[in-house]
């Protein structure tokens, strides 16, 4: 038996294994029909075999499935699309690159406004027995009912706020957690450590259709206008996340994305932010932390109205490239849900692999990948 958290958005799919264990790529997905050779320069996991098609994912399908032909993750359906699974087999090659052959639990998520009509339906796209196979390894992979949980995004923050902020607050009161992503912005309200499933307590917890996406798709003008920069919508987004691009000429000019970005916020997420305020009351008897791959893109934003509130993750080392920190709370916060209820199952995995350790077999090798 395996673990593996995981969180399937519209722009990237996180993955957090037992042990804190993290990687990304782009919610890329598409069936290659070509019968050409596959020679390219990409991760094996990123091409999978299902019965007799041929899929592609992440990098692979950036480059040689057209935009048209790829799976429209912006779409609000998103969360039922049978095509998740295939971005699920990519993250289980990933993380086993020598093959599987076994159980896994599985924990993932859904936006706030996707969470209470879509989890149960979610969930059953991914229980049953999976066989697949990237060009090097095969995998067979069963998930039961019993080792699968979803639960919403934006509570997946108050799991990694716990575990990130050891000053013990955080369990008392109430805290108000914002997930904005790529295509969505999530809120959520944790009372005493507890997140309220009542109808009534739900008011305070939904999402909207604000994101990244329509942030960078309304920079373009003024990147094309200012600096001749004329990027593609992802290319853009890639940008973002890292927080600055270096235009090449006769001089590198760097230009921080931030300081364009902040023209545009209000319009983007300006309708959410306002719903929070109403809904909270201003957050005025609560703490409220932001995180998540958009979080240093408003939290200047919601400071005008909830001073307040403040990031999770305040600064960065200088070697990251990506704010990584802030990219994985979501997921790392299922993995430390996980952990939690699959307590027991979880044990017999680590004493599983002691055991495989001191006494290796070639099915052994095989199931722990």
């Amino acid at each position: 038996m395996s673990f593996m958290a995981i969180d399937i958005g519209s722009g990237l799919t996180k993955c957090s294994g037992i042990e804190g264990d993290t990687f990304y790529f782009e919610s890329l997905v598409g069936q290659h029909k070509e019968v050409s050779d596959f020679s390219f320069n990409v991760e094996p996991h990123f091409v999978l075999n299902v019965g007799d098609k041929r899929f592609l994912t992440g990098p692979a399908a950036k480059s040689y499935i057209e935009p048209d032909k790829r799976a429209v993750t912006a779409k609000a359906t998103w969360c039922e699309d049978p095509n998740q699974v295939y971005l699920l087999y990519s993250a289980i090659a990933k993380a086993h690159p020598n093959g599987y052959k076994g159980e896994m639990i599985i924990v993932a998520g859904l936006p706030m406004s996707k969470f209470s009509k879509y989890h149960t339906i979610h969930k059953n796209l991914f229980i049953g027995t999976h066989k697949f196979s990237t060009p090097k390894h095969d995998y067979v992979v069963e998930i039961l009912p019993e080792n699968i949980e979803v639960f919403p995004q934006a509570v997946g923050l108050h799991f990694s706020l716990l575990e990130n902020r050891s000053d013990g607050k955080w369990n008392e009161g109430e805290v108000g957690l914002v997930d904005p992503g790529t295509h969505t912005c999530g809120y959520a309200v944790v009372s005493k450590g507890v997140y309220n499933n009542l109808k009534s307590a739900n008011d305070k917890s939904a999402g909207a259709d604000a994101g990244m996406m329509k942030l960078a798709k309304l920079m373009k003008k003024e990147l094309q206008e200012q600096f001749d920069w004329n990027p593609e919508t992802d290319e853009l987004l890639d940008a973002l996340r890292v927080g600055y691009v270096d235009i090449m000429g006769d001089k590198v000019t760097r230009i921080t994305l931030k300081d364009i970005a902040d023209r545009y916020v209000p319009k983007v997420y300006g309708p959410v932010v306002n719903e929070i305020v109403e809904k909270w009351a201003k957050a005025r008897t609560m703490s409220v932390l932001v995180s998540s791959g958009g979080s240093s893109y408003i939290i200047d934003y919601i400071k005008r109205f909830i001073p307040h509130a403040e990031l999770l993750h305040k600064t960065r080392k200088a070697n990251e490239k990506v704010n990584e920190k802030a990219l994985y709370d979501v997921v790392n916060g299922y993995r430390i849900y996980g952990k939690i209820k699959f307590k027991n199952k979880l044990a017999d995995i680590k004493n599983n692999v002691v055991t495989a350790m001191r006494n290796p077999s070639a099915d052994s090798q095989q199931k722990l990948g």
